[in-house]
């Protein structure tokens, strides 16, 4: 047993650097292991090395991975197997995984989360657009004393400060608003 985890140990450590040569191409499930030590741990591949808890391997590795095994004197052991899955790690985080999105156009991931981000701040500027005006409006409906042409011209008013404010929403129906053709309409006519 001990030989075949001494076996497994150099083993996990050789497959990180043929990652990190461009040998070897991890799963998508491989990938999210690679976050943590843990994560690692949990990792098997067929023909070289089985899933280890996470003792066993930090007990071993400083056994297995002398610097003959590792090529570096400075690392060596544990810190040197650490190192070397957060480099893969850092590696592979980065990398420019291309998805489908049905049309059968490539995207990388990492520009539909950086839309996806966006559209959510765009549908966060919309919303709040839109109840700060509905709010303006609404508080224009309260005032009976107020002429038609003066209710026009606030309301012109509120509507060109909300497109100021907000302007920069990225919006299908984006464009300038001059406020022309308002009507007042009372007990559903126009007046």
């Amino acid at each position: 047993m001990k030989n075949t985890t001494i076996f497994e140990v150099v083993n996990r450590y050789l497959w990180l650097k043929e990652i990190s040569g461009g040998g070897v191409v991890l799963t998508g499930e491989q990938k999210d292991a690679m976050a943590t030590m843990r994560g690692f741990c949990e990792i098997s591949v067929d023909g070289r090395f089985r899933s280890i808890s996470y003792n066993t391997l930090k007990q071993y590795s400083d056994f297995a991975l002398t610097r003959d095994v590792t090529g570096v004197s400075s690392l060596v052991g544990w810190e040197a197997l650490k190192a070397a899955r957060r480099d893969v790690y850092e590696r592979v985080e980065g990398e420019d995984v291309e998805v489908s999105d049905g049309s059968g156009e490539e995207q990388s991931l990492f520009f539909i989360k950086k839309q996806k981000k966006e559209a959510e701040v765009m549908a966060h500027l919309c919303s709040m657009a839109y109840f700060e005006l509905f709010r303006k409006v609404y508080s224009l409906v309260d005032n009976k004393n107020v002429s038609q042409d003066d209710l026009c011209r606030q309301i012109k008013n509120v509507l060109e400060q909300s497109f100021d404010k907000f302007e920069n929403i990225v919006s299908p129906v984006s464009g300038v608003f001059d406020g022309d053709g308002l009507k007042l309409v009372s007990g559903g006519r126009a007046e």
